[in-house]
């Protein structure tokens, strides 16, 4: 399946790519960097992702490793609230900045998203799925998600029949409406409020639970059976599996290897925001009436049903409080690459998934205000 993400040319292509900040001061001269957001952001990123007992704790769901538990060692500079905000909103702004000046083209970011999609999402994977306690991980989680994503698919069935939707709209609508941004979106935030284990939870949310679901009814869905055939071609689905394979026979990827993958996976964090900043598209309102039910079923109803759902059963705890954060998350990226590939409503699509990003972007700020 040849999506239009460049896939096959990233290493021919990969010298045309001049990172912005690259002569910018280091890691080490962290006072300067306050005058490039997104400088700031891989800094920051660098300086808590790579962070040696974050890194250890992230398989290890028995372990809990907060970002304020890693803030609160000795000798350890401590990320405020406000840091965060400022670092997570200012590579998202400035992402749409660049965009607007013609700083950054389609074609880069294009290799970004290559880069995330055939790597640094598959090496995450590869060193998260891979290393959890199979025993004793929370497969309650991928679970609920399926349950989520099928609810989804029926909501936005009634619904869309409801508001006249027919054809490749109704398609795209079911699609945008099924699908959080469990990843690009999911994962950074939940780093942001819950630390490494929570981010352990958000990789199962997202890999175990939605990710079968999207790549198979999600490419039903899109493009019919001959689309299932496409699907098992996609580089984070063959991580999935190799890595529950690993994980079965009792492999562990140890050494310079797994620092490897260690540091490769954790790029796409910044990477991601960076990448939903620069989709963002206003232009593509025209028809506010699925755009208006989509983001009520898809971040409000869906994980208000999940929440009290949850309380009546009597869960709590971070485990369950990720899982409604991400069934909350703004329509997937990946339902645009769908939407292009089989010619669907894409401006829908862009216009679902940019007013849910900026909405959810305010929220996780107000959030993080009053953690």
């Amino acid at each position: 399946m040849q999506f239009p993400l460049g896939t096959n040319s990233i290493t021919s292509k990969i010298n045309d790519w001049k990172p912005l900040g690259s002569r910018a001061n280091r890691a080490g001269q962290r006072n300067n960097s306050a005058g490039c957001p997104i400088h700031a952001f891989f800094v920051f990123s660098y300086s808590i992702f790579s962070d040696k007992q974050a890194c250890s704790n992230l398989p290890i769901l028995a372990q809990p490793s907060t970002t304020q538990e890693l803030n609160s060692q000795p000798g350890r500079n401590r990320d405020t609230p406000m840091d965060k905000i400022f670092l997570i909103t200012g590579i998202f702004c400035s992402a749409i900045i660049l965009r607007r000046i013609g700083s950054i083209r389609e074609k880069q970011v294009g290799m970004l998203v290559s880069y995330v999609v055939t790597v640094s999402l598959p090496c995450l994977t590869l060193m998260t799925i891979g290393s959890l306690d199979l025993e004793n991980a929370h497969f309650d989680i991928a679970v609920i998600a399926w349950a989520v994503m099928l609810a989804g698919a029926a909501a936005a069935y009634l619904v869309g029949k409801a508001i006249s939707l027919e054809g490749a709209r109704l398609r795209v609508f079911m699609l945008v409406t099924m699908f959080p941004n469990t990843a690009f979106l999911g994962y950074p935030f939940v780093f942001a409020l819950y630390g490494t284990t929570g981010l352990s939870y958000a990789v199962i949310y997202d890999q175990m639970g939605m990710f079968p679901i999207f790549v198979s009814l999600g490419f039903l869905i899109a493009g019919g059976r001959e689309s299932l055939r496409h699907a098992v071609k996609f580089p984070p689905l063959i991580a999935l599996l190799a890595a529950l394979a690993m994980n079965g026979a009792g492999y562990t990827i140890a050494g310079p290897a797994a620092q490897l993958l260690k540091a490769v996976g954790w790029t796409t964090l910044p990477l991601t925001i960076f990448i939903i900043g620069f989709r963002v598209r206003l232009t593509a309102l025209r028809d506010y009436k699925p755009l208006a039910f989509c983001l009520l079923l898809r971040m409000l109803i869906l994980p208000v049903i999940l929440f009290a759902l949850f309380h009546l059963l009597g869960k709590s705890g971070p485990p369950y409080q990720v899982t409604v954060m991400q069934t909350a998350m703004p329509p997937a990226l990946t339902t645009s690459i769908l939407a292009l590939q089989y010619r669907l409503d894409n401006d829908l699509a862009v216009a679902c998934i940019s007013v849910g990003t900026i909405i959810s972007m305010v929220v996780f700020s107000t959030a993080m205000l009053f953690q």
